[in-house]
C-alpha cells in the first residue's frame, strides 16, 4: 500500500495552490480558508477547491476520488467535502502534466461517482498517511476511470483560461 507522507502531501496541495494562483494572476484569490482554497474574482458563486496529483496521466487513466479523509472518523473529503462546504468548482489538476480537469455540478460528480462505483462493483481504496512517526490514518477513495467522468468536466492546460 502506498504511503503518503503528511507533510510530503501538504507541500504538493501547497506547490499545486501556488501554481495555480501564480497562473491565474489577476482572476483568482486565495482563500485563506480550510473549506476551500480558491476564490474566483469577478464571480458571484466562484469558490473553488483544487485537488492536486503528482503522478503522470500516462501512469493509470484514473482519478483518485476521494471520499473519506480520514477512514477513522469518517471525515468526507475531495468532492465530497467541498459539496457540503458549498464549494462551486472542483479542479483536478495533474501538476507533473500541468492539466487541469475543472468540474462545475459537484452533487452530479459525487453522485456519479457513487453510482459509478456501485454499479461496477468498486471499494474503496485505503491510502495510508503517516501522520507522525509510528501514527497512522488511511485516505480513503475511488479510482475512477477518467473517461467515466468525461461529461462532467473540462480539460485544459494550466494557464489556459478557465473554463466558467
Amino acid at each position: 500500500m502506498k504511503v503518503h507522507r503528511f507533510k510530503k502531501s501538504m507541500t504538493l496541495g501547497e506547490r499545486g495552490e501556488q501554481l495555480f494562483g501564480e497562473r491565474y494572476t489577476g482572476q483568482v484569490e486565495w482563500a485563506g480558508g480550510r473549506e476551500y482554497d480558491f476564490n474566483i474574482m469577478l464571480l458571484a458563486n466562484g469558490k473553488t477547491e483544487l485537488k492536486t496529483d503528482d503522478y503522470l496521466m500516462t501512469d493509470t487513466p484514473n482519478f483518485f476520488i476521494e471520499k473519506f479523509s480520514n477512514d477513522m472518523n469518517k471525515k468526507p473529503g475531495g468532492p465530497y467535502s467541498a459539496y457540503l462546504n458549498g464549494v462551486d468548482y472542483f479542479i483536478y489538476m495533474f501538476i507533473n502534466d500541468r492539466k487541469l480537469f475543472v468540474f462545475r455540478d459537484l452533487l452530479s460528480l459525487v453522485a456519479d461517482v457513487d453510482h459509478y462505483a456501485h454499479t461496477n462493483g468498486l471499494t474503496l481504496t485505503p491510502v495510508k498517511n503517516e501522520v507522525w512517526s509510528g501514527k497512522y490514518y488511511n485516505t480513503l477513495g475511488y479510482k475512477i476511470p477518467r473517461v467515466a467522468l468525461k461529461h462532467l468536466y473540462k480539460e485544459i492546460n494550466l494557464g489556459d483560461r478557465l473554463p466558467l
